[in-house]
This record gives C-alpha cells, structure tokens and sequence, in this order.
C-alpha cells in the first residue's frame, strides 16, 4: 500500500470517529438521550476547542515527526477517552470530549504533512475527495448505529 492510500485511511477512520462522536455526532446524542443528558455544553465546548486545536497546531507543529508523534499519542488518547463514555455520566465525560476535540483538531490539521509529503501535486484534490469520500461513508455507518 503506498502513502497515500494510507494516509487517505488513517484520516477516513480518524474523521468518521470524530464526525459521529466529538463533532455532534449521533453517537454522542444517543448516549447522552439514553442517559437523559443535555449534550449542548459538550459539544459547543468541542467544537470551540476543536477550532483551538486547528488553530495551534500550525504554530507548535513544525516537522513531520512532530505530526507523527501528535497523531500516534492523540489516538491512543482517543481510545482512552472513548471508553470513559463507558461508565456513569461524570465530570469526565465534558473533559474527554473537550479534551478530545481539541487534540482531533490538532490531528486534522498535523495530517497536512502527510497531504502535503504523500501525495503528489497533480493528486491532491484525488486525494482531499477520496478522504472525504471514505469519512462520510464511514460516519453513516457509525451514525446509523447511533440511532
């Protein structure tokens, strides 16, 4: 598989999770619905710090490696707080999403040395689509399970 591809399905899993979970996703409304919650302050206070983590990672990420070392330590974060959404409503909960939102959007905008690195020049609006493409089609599914 060349680079491309694979950063093509590093983001598509990575921005389905996140489009059905932190950035008002379904999966998100149906916990907090099934637990009688408002998720209101979750999910303005993530999409505000999901701006935050777009906005400052271009400044604190310079190289490729520090993109690496962000996406690999904020995945393994992200499982972490998934599962906090696996146990009783608590403080944790607005935390993991803020958290959460906050580092995907510094992931969303690391992925842009790989964009840039991976794929050629002639390629990359082939590639912006097929990223896209693949994140929507998974996010359905997640969604749809959602519901």
């Amino acid at each position: 598989m060349d680079r491309r591809w694979l950063s093509v399905i590093v983001l598509s899993l990575f921005s389905s999770w996140m489009l059905a979970f932190l950035f008002e996703g379904q999966v998100l409304y149906a916990l907090s619905d099934a637990l009688g919650l408002s998720p209101d302050r979750m999910t303005f206070g993530g999409i505000a710090a999901n701006f935050g983590g777009l906005l400052l990672c271009g400044f604190l990420i310079k190289t490729e490696k520090a993109a690496r070392r962000l996406l690999l330590c904020s995945y393994a974060f992200f499982i972490v707080a998934s599962a906090i959404f696996f146990t009783p409503p608590s403080v944790f909960w607005h935390l993991g999403v803020i958290i959460s939102s906050f580092l995907a959007g510094g992931c969303v905008a690391a992925w842009g040395f790989y964009f840039k690195s991976s794929t050629l020049k002639n390629e990359r609006i082939r590639t912006a689509a097929d990223a896209l493409v693949c994140s929507n089609v998974l996010m359905i599914l997640l969604n749809v399970s959602g519901i």
